[in-house]
């Protein structure tokens, strides 16, 4: 990247991936995945013709694993209009956000078999290290922002993990 790194620098990244890329699906992730085999057929046998933005089942999430938003997506880029991501959070909650949209939407949709660890000291997959300690610094400003902007997608509530980190 081309930028000092701050606030919002995990969307900044995939809004710009996006832009230089021309592919029919993306993928919103990071370094800390592991692909399980099969993980992108089954996500995009799920999607069919219809849905835009599939949820992976990254293995560890409790909300994940029950379908209400995805950590990790594909996402179909005719979905997209502008950023993929909003840039005005800090690290978290840029998924709950696009997922709620799609649902709004009627185009999010839940690949349970399409399975993508997510290794994440929260789930006591992977050590902490500084880029975690970053990325959960702005935990409870992320939540408010979040919380500020639900109405524009129809807010379904945090999770009881994120109502743990907040309080």
């Amino acid at each position: 990247m081309d930028h000092k790194a701050g606030t919002g620098d995990y969307a900044k990244k995939i809004n710009r991936g996006f832009l230089q890329t021309g592919y029919e699906w993306v993928f919103q992730g990071a370094d800390d995945l592991t692909f399980q085999p099969g993980w992108d057929t089954s996500a995009l046998k799920v999607a069919g013709n219809h849905y835009c933005v599939v949820a992976t089942n990254d293995m560890s999430n409790g909300s994940v694993k029950r379908g209400l938003f995805g950590t990790h997506n594909l996402i179909r880029r005719r979905y997209i209009t502008g950023d993929v991501l909003y840039e005005g959070y800090d690290h978290n909650f840029v998924d709950r956000e696009l997922c709620g949209f799609a649902q709004q939407a009627g185009v999010y949709t839940f690949a349970r078999n399409s399975r993508v660890r997510h290794h994440h000291p929260l789930w006591r997959t992977a050590p902490n290290d500084p880029t975690y300690v970053k990325s959960l610094a702005r935990f409870r400003e992320d939540r408010e922002l979040f919380l500020s902007r639900a109405h524009l997608w129809g807010y379904h509530g945090l999770s009881p993990q994120e109502r743990r980190m907040a309080a």
